[in-house]
């Protein structure tokens, strides 16, 4: 389980806003350290890198399938996707295990797209993320956003597809 001051931190994280509490829980703890006690609640890593010293993690709570039914004015019956959506998601950056960033969002789904190259549409829900910045920690709102991406520039990210082969074909 999550210890009491990660859980705080997180819940915090989650309403956009933290205190001095938060800020000494980040600098007196080892983003290993950390990472290690996300991963007791949050099982499903969907993105993980590590370059030089570098390492980013992204994890969520749950997964599920749910189903989307994609824009199409000129047909004559609806059709929708069986995507995935990740559930109360958590991303950390990391530099030689101190952490310089960590994001919550309620959600992320992907989906399947083909222009203007193959890969996965990626929709986020809200969410904030709290940067190391040479002033200091700064927390900003991450609005909900659509982005599409190539599946090398996933993998070249570090995102893990293993789990996706349920409900997205993937060659």
């Amino acid at each position: 389980m999550i210890a009491l001051p990660t859980a705080a931190l997180l819940s915090h994280l989650r309403r956009g806003t933290f205190d001095s509490a938060d800020l000494t829980l980040l600098e007196q703890t080892s983003a290993k350290q950390l990472v290690e006690e996300l991963r007791s609640a949050y099982r499903l890593t969907f993105q993980e890198r590590q370059i030089g010293k570098k390492w980013e993690v992204s994890v969520a709570r749950s997964f599920r399938a749910e189903l989307k039914f994609p824009n199409s004015p000129n047909a004559i019956l609806a059709s929708c996707q069986l995507v995935p959506a990740y559930l109360d998601c958590v991303m950390l950056s990391v530099e030689a295990d101190v952490l310089t960033g960590i994001s919550r969002m309620t959600r992320l789904t992907a989906w399947p797209v083909s222009k203007p190259e193959p890969g996965l549409a990626l929709k986020s829900g809200p969410g904030f993320k709290l940067d190391l910045t040479p002033d200091g920690w700064s927390i900003k709102h991450l609005p909900r956003r659509i982005v599409k991406l190539s599946e090398p520039f996933l993998r070249q990210r570090g995102w893990r597809f293993d789990h996706l082969s349920h409900f997205i074909p993937t060659p």
